[in-house]
């Protein structure tokens, strides 16, 4: 039988190796094993409100973000046989933003026949309002009675970038030959070129309804430079109008 002193001995040779061998490896293991908390692991570990979403992610949580209201909609023959469908949207989320989200137009007859379905994409950053138009929308035989607008997927609400603003600096309204026209003038105070910004004309009667519509892009934008926007028509208004409301929207910039 091993003695005492043996087995102590033994015992001190193994707590020895332990400390030279198991110890720095167990560090090894561990470092190699670790992971640091990300937004983008499916786990809430690092002062997230959510799994990758809040705090220090750039990701808002669902319930973050309010609904946006389409307050209404509206479609208007440009020509005979060719429409535009707009749609006019309050955004609550004016600090935040989110990228290319799906949604869809659909027009109806006095039936409820499809006539005219359209999808399209918006990207949207501190506005709030956003104005979603769609154009040369080719419909014979009947009309649309009913404009309907949709989004096609939930918003993922984002921390906005740096806000943007193109301003309306005056309109006019001119009768051409043929049709009629609007001309305004923008004005881009930022300190930074914009590139993309899309302009949405509306033309109101004096009953509030949509008497004319219509969308243009400024491609480059310089900074503290003015640009004129022109909207045409191949006909004059079919009845005096009420007022008029230019929408600007500057898309994500980065």
């Amino acid at each position: 039988m091993d003695s005492a002193w043996a087995k102590t001995r033994r015992a001190r040779v193994r707590f020895f190796f332990y400390i030279l061998i198991g110890v720095p490896l167990t560090i090894y293991l561990l470092v190699q094993l670790y992971r640091a908390p990300t937004c983008f692991d499916g786990r809430q570990n690092q002062g997230e409100l959510g799994p990758d979403c809040g705090g220090v992610c750039e990701y808002y949580c669902p319930w973050q973000a309010a609904e946006m209201n389409t307050v209404w909609t509206s479609a208007v023959e440009v020509s005979p046989g060719w429409w535009s469908a707009i749609a006019y949207v309050d955004n609550p989320n004016f600090d935040m933003r989110f990228d290319n989200r799906a949604y869809q137009f659909k027009l109806y007859d006095a039936a409820g026949a499809l006539l005219f379905d359209r999808t399209g994409v918006v990207s949207v950053d501190h506005d709030p309002v956003v104005a979603i138009f769609e154009g040369r929308m080719a419909i014979t035989g009947a009309q649309p009675a009913r404009t309907e607008f949709m989004w096609l997927e939930p918003a993922l609400w984002r921390k906005a970038g740096s806000e943007r603003e193109v301003l309306v600096e005056q309109y006019d309204v001119r009768e051409t030959r043929p049709g009629q026209e609007i001309v305004a003038m923008l004005q881009n105070e930022e300190p930074a070129v914009l590139r993309n910004v899309n302009v949405v004309v509306i033309v109101y009667d004096r009953a509030g309804g949509v008497l004319a519509t219509s969308e243009t892009f400024v491609d480059i934008f310089p900074p503290d430079t003015k640009k004129r926007v022109t909207f045409w028509w191949p006909h004059t208004f079919e009845e005096p109008y009420g007022r008029i409301e230019i929408v600007t929207r500057v898309p994500p910039q980065d």
